[in-house]
């Protein structure tokens, strides 16, 4: 534990004379750079604990403060703290959001048409083969009634003659063989989207796709035509972009962006559902070019602030010892991390990589 945790520690445990050296050490931060994005916390924050110093009976502090009330009265109010930005979607990911929407519309649209394609050849089949059969049956009904016809007269005619009737032998007759109709071909599956791009096919679809966000601040990503850095680049992937993945092979995904399917690299992708900057007041200037993994390692406790300074930012989360985080950025001994859900700033002497 650094001297001024420890401090922080003592005068939270209700320590006068700490309380009042951290105030001061608050304040006189604040005087190096008052202009500072943080300056008024810094300045709250001496107030607070100098005014504990002083509650508890110590009359150095109660000076600094009458002095401090005397300073800030007369000078100029300072100009307003720009608040930090919040952090939102891009536009392009709204604009690719809303390509996908249209995609999926003009997808189920083609399968509606496809089905009621089907149905109306199954119809036509069918109801081809019922008049085949009933034509051939009334075919062989008036072939039937001639015949009989013809040998009613053969007879009459032989008696009328006094011809002997059974030597006249009625003509047999041959059915002509009704036509056999050729079931019409039930149309092919139509094969995933990406068979005739990849080279290399994946092993196992998944039922449906999943969302993943690409982070790689400031670099795009490489959309390849199989699971290796060997195989050729079909497209990339800027920093913040939305896919959908469809299936997995070691440490690649096999996405859909804009359109064009190919596998991408698993390590600057993560599950859109649970990236989340809640409550972070300062976000890193740059990132890694892929995550770092440490392990929860600190003396007392590893705890994840808002910001990289313990007197100004709130806490988020306490992280159990032994538990692993993924580091994406640093500020100066300070590591941005995420941890089951969130993302937020740990002291990078709480952090092992073993």
């Amino acid at each position: 534990m650094s001297d001024i945790e420890e401090l922080y520690e003592r005068a939270k445990s209700g320590d006068p004379q700490a309380q009042y050296e951290f105030g001061i050490k608050l304040l006189a931060r604040w005087q190096s750079d008052p202009g500072a994005e943080s300056a008024d916390k810094l300045l709250s924050n001496s107030f607070y604990w100098l005014e504990k110093a002083e509650a508890a009976g110590n009359e150095n502090a109660a000076r600094i403060i009458a002095g401090l009330k005397k300073n800030l009265s007369s000078a100029p109010a300072p100009a307003p703290v720009p608040s930090p930005p919040t952090v939102s979607v891009p536009a392009i990911v709204r604009r690719d959001k809303e390509k996908i929407k249209r995609l999926g519309g003009v997808i189920l649209t083609m399968a509606g048409i496809i089905i009621v394609l089907l149905v109306a050849v199954v119809l036509l089949f069918a109801f081809r083969s019922c008049k085949s059969s009933e034509d051939s049956e009334d075919r062989l009904s008036l072939i039937g009634k001639a015949g009989v016809n013809n040998n009613d007269r053969d007879s009459e005619d032989a008696f009328s003659e006094g011809e002997d009737t059974q030597d006249g032998q009625s003509p047999e007759f041959t059915p002509e063989p009704s036509p056999v109709s050729t079931p019409a071909s039930t149309p092919e599956p139509t094969p995933y989207p990406w068979i005739d791009t990849l080279e290399y096919q994946p092993a196992e679809v998944w039922s449906a796709p999943v969302e993943y966000e690409m982070l790689l601040e400031g670099d795009t990503l490489n959309m390849r035509a199989g699971p290796s850095v060997v195989y050729e680049v079909i497209s990339q992937i800027p920093n913040e972009a939305l896919v959908r993945a469809w299936a997995e092979d070691g440490e690649w995904l096999l996405v859909e962006y804009e359109g064009k399917y190919a596998w991408a690299s698993h390590t600057c992708l993560y599950e859109h559902d649970i990236i989340g900057y809640e409550g972070v007041d300062v976000m890193p200037e740059g990132q890694y070019e892929s995550p770092v993994q440490y392990i929860a390692s600190s003396a007392k406790r590893c705890e994840m602030y808002a910001g990289p300074d313990i007197g100004v930012y709130h806490k988020l989360a306490v992280i159990p010892n032994g538990e692993t985080v993924n580091a994406v950025a640093e500020s100066g001994s300070w590591r941005f991390v995420y941890y089951k859900g969130i993302y937020g700033w740990v002291q990078g002497e709480d952090l092992s990589k073993e």
